[in-house]
């Protein structure tokens, strides 16, 4: 148990400055916004690259069909 405790005063020091830059950032509504933000956009990118794949399969097997059929 004692050298847990050594452990945990050694480490303190090293996590206080991230622990502090943490909650920082869970106080400051704007980077909350900024990162509900960027998922939105990672979503609708992710949308749009799906839709135009499915579009571009589609028309593939459109060209493939009118080719087969001259």
């Amino acid at each position: 148990m004692k050298a847990a405790l050594q452990l945990a005063d050694r480490i303190k020091p090293v996590l206080s400055p991230f622990w502090l830059r943490l909650s920082r950032i869970r106080l400051d509504r704007r980077a909350v916004t900024t990162l509900e933000y960027a998922l939105v956009a990672g979503v609708i990118c992710v949308v749009i690259v799906h839709g135009i794949t499915t579009a571009a399969v589609g028309m593939k097997n459109t060209f493939a069909t009118i080719a087969a059929e001259l």
